[in-house]
């Protein structure tokens, strides 16, 4: 490990970490900002420092734990809230983790506000319609993204972000033009090519679709990398043989159950549920679980079937070891609503 010159005070240990960040030494930055903490173990600027730092590193969980003891010194400190957002929208997509970034954004906007700093106020308002749209919660996220871009009406992102909603709320010919403005104002956003290939998809344009899919990957290849693709065969196959490791006391409840395969979901499947499902939903379950068809509800006595989409799979996943294992945890997630399992008994099982 190279040799580092100890910095003798808070402000000399920041300064360092600071330089050495923005000239990409990040050893560097790491040892000046653990440094400012050994000196200033209750200043929040050294706990925000070294989360920033420990972010950039890819160590999510020491960053997560040092942006908590810089918000535990300063609860109000805009630039450490919306960090910490950042960060937790970047790793990770539960529940618990949103339901942070809703309150830590909540807070933000409150502060902003008083402050009068309208482009503060988006940067909170994105970040809270992020948290919201990965809850599900897509109508509140629109909202709140329509909200941001009145403050910002050239930020590419928030059209973006209202397309990506309107997408999700199968809202198609909306999300199409949220997502032109987008473009029209970033022609080089790719999240925006890939969601217009979505729609276009939708909308049965499957040359413009891989078009726009293609103009993606050709933008961000590390983003949005070729999909893995599978013969109808192969996608059969692979779901028969996931359909084997279940255990015999499962199947043996699963005589009536049937399980299909479509490209991707209709309408109607999506529609069907209040709020809509989002196009990109991976699996369905169709029907009536076990325990309702023990009571007494006429209709339940009708076929349930579990229905898995295959485009949305591929699209899904790396690789195809990945997308092999994506295709059985949808099964069995699918599966699980049919035994009558709620999205708690799915998320203990490992199958949210």
């Amino acid at each position: 490990m190279a040799e580092h010159k100890e910095p003798d005070s808070l402000d000399e240990a920041l300064d360092l970490a600071a330089d050495a960040l923005e000239n990409g030494d990040i050893e560097k930055a790491r040892f000046a900002a653990y440094k400012a903490v050994e000196i200033a173990p209750d200043s929040a600027v050294a706990h925000h420092y070294l989360a920033a730092v420990l972010s950039e590193m890819g160590d999510y969980n020491g960053a997560d734990r040092e942006y908590h003891e810089a918000l535990a010194r300063s609860p109000d400190d805009p630039e450490i809230l919306i960090d910490a957002c950042h960060l937790i929208l970047d790793y990770t997509t539960h529940p618990e983790g949103l339901e942070e970034v809703r309150v830590l954004a909540g807070r933000g906007l409150d502060i902003a506000a008083g402050q009068g700093d309208e482009d503060l106020q988006a940067e909170f308002m994105l970040a809270k319609g992020h948290a919201l749209l990965e809850l599900g919660e897509a109508e509140q996220a629109l909202d709140v993204y329509s909200s941001a871009a009145r403050n910002m009406p050239a930020s590419p992102t928030a059209h973006l972000q209202i397309g990506i909603a309107l997408f999700d709320l199968v809202r198609l010919e909306e999300a199409r033009e949220s997502l032109l403005r987008a473009l029209a104002l970033d022609p080089n956003l790719a999240l925006a090519h890939w969601h217009m290939g979505l729609v276009e998809e939708r909308a049965g344009h499957l040359d413009e679709a891989d078009r726009r899919f293609k103009q993606a990957s050709r933008i961000d290849a590390e983003r949005f990398p070729p999909p893995i693709t599978l013969t109808d065969e192969e996608f059969d196959h692979v779901v028969e043989e996931a359909l084997e490791r279940i255990p015999e006391k499962v199947r043996s409840k699963m005589k009536n159950l049937a399980i299909t395969c479509e490209a991707i979901p209709t309408e109607d499947d999506l529609l069907d549920e209040k709020p809509p499902l989002p196009p990109t939903v991976l699996g369905l379950f169709r029907g009536h679980s076990l325990r309702e068809q023990q009571g007494f509800d006429p209709w339940a006595e009708f076929p349930a079937s579990v229905v898995l989409y295959q485009r949305n799979l591929e699209r899904a996943c790396r690789t195809k070891e990945e997308l092999v294992e994506q295709i059985e945890i949808t099964l069995l997630h699918e599966i699980g609503h049919y035994l009558g399992w709620d999205e708690e008994d799915l998320i203990e099982r490992g199958l949210d």
